[in-house]
């Protein structure tokens, strides 16, 4: 099974700019937990469409990378643009297959994305 993304943190300068972001671009549900500052990460990716590995948005100095699996990497970095953010690492090979990218959040987040490409013959 390998080592799957079980948490992240995604520390920002404004959690409602960041929530905009991270809603236009993956669809996420991000919404303010008990404590000040902090906000709840759904990216629904569970096996039944409910929630995939625990996330937490909160205040502070930006910082964090983690990679999250993609259907199509350039979409994804239409997205981002179109969102507001930058590409840092354009669309990459991955030595063991598929293909990554880095993009930068409006705060300047570094956030890295995977797609897992399997080459169909014939196509």
């Amino acid at each position: 099974m390998g080592n799957p993304l079980c948490h992240f943190e995604i520390v920002a300068n404004n959690n409602n700019n960041a929530k905009a972001f991270y809603d236009q671009v993956f669809d996420w549900d991000i919404i303010p937990l008990a404590i000040p500052g902090h906000m709840d990460i759904d990216t629904k990716t569970g096996s039944d469409g409910s929630s995939g590995p625990p996330g937490v948005l909160k205040e502070g100095s930006p910082d964090l990378l983690v990679f999250f699996e993609v259907e199509n990497i350039d979409t994804t970095l239409v997205n981002v643009q179109t969102a507001g953010g930058s590409v840092a690492v354009p669309k990459t090979p991955y030595v063991k297959g598929g293909f990554y990218a880095i993009f930068k959040d409006p705060d300047n987040v570094m956030v890295g994305i995977y797609e897992d490409s399997v080459e169909v013959e014939g196509k």
